[in-house]
């Protein structure tokens, strides 16, 4: 188990929200993407990713 920010809780690939806000106890799956992105996120939350050092980028 990893505690991250907020106090979220990971267990394996599972993220549990913690805390007294309304979406304290939510589970989200987690997984990862390689860089770059196929295809923008939406909203513009991927806006930030082109700041990522390209050494750590993987087309694979």
């Amino acid at each position: 188990m990893f505690t991250g920010l907020g106090g979220a809780q990971i267990h394996g690939r599972v993220m549990f929200t913690t805390g007294d806000g309304d979406d304290a106890g939510l589970a989200f799956a987690c997984g990862f993407l390689p860089l770059p992105l196929q295809q923008p996120l939406a909203d513009d939350q991927d806006s930030w990713l082109g700041r990522i050092d390209p050494c750590y980028q993987n087309s694979q």
